[in-house]
């Protein structure tokens, strides 16, 4: 039998995972790919593609990092693509990068970093 604070602990940790996910009736946009002023070979960044199911399972899945996360965790990529997603007649603003990160400001407005599985962990092609 579950007692309260049984039942709050589990309740805290679904909304910790599952805070980001969109629902069912969100428009994702998949926007344009981007260079920043320091990539060097463009041409490392241009097989990386997303589709808006991709982006789906991103937002699914994903998890709030820290700076000190993103530093040692991730690979930095200065280059990406960003796009939207339309929810209850407001839009919100991604940014996703080779590396497994994604910056997003949904649901509340207030940009956040978000990670996957750490860039050690991805396939050669950079899948999950």
């Amino acid at each position: 039998m579950l007692n309260g604070r049984t039942l709050v602990l589990c309740a805290l940790a679904f909304v910790s995972t599952h805070q980001f996910r969109l629902p069912p009736k969100a428009i994702v946009i998949v926007g344009h790919r981007y260079y920043g002023r320091y990539n060097q070979q463009p041409e490392d960044c241009k097989y990386y593609t997303l589709t808006a199911a991709k982006v789906r399972v991103m937002f699914k899945t994903y998890h709030p990092i820290t700076e000190s996360e993103m530093h040692d965790d991730y690979s930095f990529s200065d280059c990406g693509i960003r796009g939207t997603v339309k929810v209850g007649g407001k839009i919100f603003h991604w940014d996703s990068d080779p590396g497994n990160t994604m910056t997003t400001d949904y649901p509340d407005g207030v940009e956040r970093t978000l990670g996957g599985k750490h860039s050690g962990e991805l396939g050669d092609d950079g899948s999950n």
